[in-house]
């Protein structure tokens, strides 16, 4: 999507864009950004936010590939070590553009309430990231907190 509108003449074309996402969406976008900057990082890419993900992937996934009567494609690609989450820690290496992980825990919880923090804290992707933040918040709780948008705000206006 970004390259197309980038060369769309009738889009225009973009400048600062910093990619956000949240939970699942951090893997798609992470992967997706991954694809587009195989040549290189473009000019107008100026970095990636997610919050929450689950880069280690999720536990529970594993049952549900022998229980379940049907499996998500998507589900079998946050298992554990999958072939999908693999890809994303091998591309890492060729990563050229600002990564920001903000995660959340709920005090007395080693987990966001959906995400553990070892999944949100995968050490391939967190060492690789040029920061990270922790918020003692929900997975939900993350995206309404009045100090986390304070925060991403600021970050915000430095990548700029």
């Amino acid at each position: 999507l970004l390259r197309d509108a980038n060369e769309s003449k009738g889009f225009g074309s973009l400048r600062n864009v910093v990619v956000v996402a949240h939970s699942m969406g951090g893997l798609v976008a992470l992967s997706g950004l991954d694809q587009l900057c195989v040549d290189g990082v473009p000019s107008y890419l100026k970095g990636f936010v997610s919050f929450n993900a689950p880069y280690g992937g999720v536990e529970a996934m594993k049952a549900g590939q022998t229980k379940a009567p049907v499996l998500v494609p998507s589900w079998r690609d946050v298992i554990p070590d999958s072939p999908f989450l693999e890809g994303l820690y091998a591309a890492r290496a060729r990563r050229g553009f600002p990564l920001y992980l903000y995660f959340g825990y709920k005090t007395g919880d080693s987990s966001d309430g959906t995400i553990t923090l070892q999944s949100q804290l995968e050490s391939r992707v967190h060492l690789s990231a040029d920061k990270s933040f922790g918020f003692n918040a929900t997975h939900e709780e993350i995206l309404n907190s009045d100090a986390v948008r304070t925060h991403f705000y600021r970050l915000l206006a430095s990548l700029e």
